[in-house]
């Protein structure tokens, strides 16, 4: 039996400032406009919401001047350009017209959950924000907060949350839970309750794929990353079938705003499905490939 490791030595260990760093980046995510958007207004319908915009500004800057701070040996080009991508993703899903459209068209708002759970947060941890976050606050801040007794407990739950059946899990719930009928219209009405699902799906996919990238590192652990990768692959693959297949409109509260769009409340909805069953479904499934070919490369190299 392993034994767990002490409060001392998780402050002078960055594992979890890379799912910190990553979440700084994204923030509160704002609600959709009040009002239906038709296609001649698309490009007049930005979110300029500064709760949006100032977490993304304050991390690409803590980022660039923790980079700046690592030797140059570590400061990996390919890794700025993933964690800029990963900005550069999170802008177009809080910040244009992407957001807005969500309110009128269900098969955007999937598009933009798409870029929140399955884009943005593989490319902002691989680009590896923890050692740039911790080299570009003051020295010992990391540790002294981890070693504080407020702080201890949450870093013990988040080092839980780290996890990879818990990670997966919670994935799994959000990912579920808000797409039943009442939460869903309760997000798309209310602006805090939309704020809220925002952040629980970041949230748990930015600690699911840090789960899954963490098991990609240790060959021990590979196949439990991959088989969570495949099982997050199937699940989300049955959500997006239910919508596409459903007989009938689950969410009415869009009325006939995807009319505008020459489309009707079950076709807008169909294609929602076709989206999370397509181009989401493939981001998971690649995950659990690249694992599984990791696996049997190491195995080939041993031979």
């Amino acid at each position: 039996m392993t034994r767990a490791p002490s409060i001392r030595g998780i402050a002078r260990t960055p594992r979890l400032a890379p799912v910190v760093a990553a979440a700084l980046a994204a923030g509160p995510a704002s609600a959709h406009a009040d009002h239906a958007i038709a296609p001649d207004h698309v490009w007049t319908a930005w979110t300029f919401d500064p709760l949006v915009l100032i977490p993304l500004l304050l991390a690409l800057w803590l980022y660039i001047r923790g980079r700046r701070c690592l030797p140059a040996a570590r400061r990996r080009a390919a890794e700025a350009w993933s964690f800029l991508a990963g900005i550069i993703v999170l802008v177009l899903a809080l910040v244009s017209p992407i957001d807005a459209l969500g309110e009128t068209l269900l098969s955007f708002h999937m598009v933009q959950h798409m870029l929140l759970v399955a884009v943005a947060p593989p490319l902002l941890l691989l680009g590896r924000p923890g050692t740039a976050f911790i080299a570009a606050l003051p020295g010992g801040t990391i540790p002294g907060l981890a070693s504080h007794p407020v702080s201890r407990p949450l870093v013990r739950g988040l080092i839980f949350l780290t996890g990879l059946v818990p990670a997966t899990l919670l994935h799994a719930v959000a990912l579920w839970l808000w797409h039943v009928p009442l939460l869903f219209e309760a997000a798309l009405l209310d602006e805090w309750v939309h704020t809220l699902e925002h952040f629980s799906f970041f949230a748990t996919a930015l600690l699911f794929w840090f789960a899954v990238l963490a098991a990609g590192r240790v060959q021990r652990t590979a196949p439990s990353g991959a088989l969570a990768a495949f099982v997050t692959f199937l699940h989300s693959g049955m959500l997006g079938g239910i919508l596409s297949l459903a007989p009938a409109p689950l969410y009415p509260a869009y009325g006939d705003r995807p009319a505008l769009w020459g489309l009707g409340l079950l076709a807008d909805q169909q294609l929602a499905g076709a989206i999370m069953w397509v181009p989401i479904g493939p981001a998971y499934l690649a995950a659990a490939l690249w694992l599984l070919f990791k696996i049997l490369n190491t195995r080939d190299a041993r031979v």
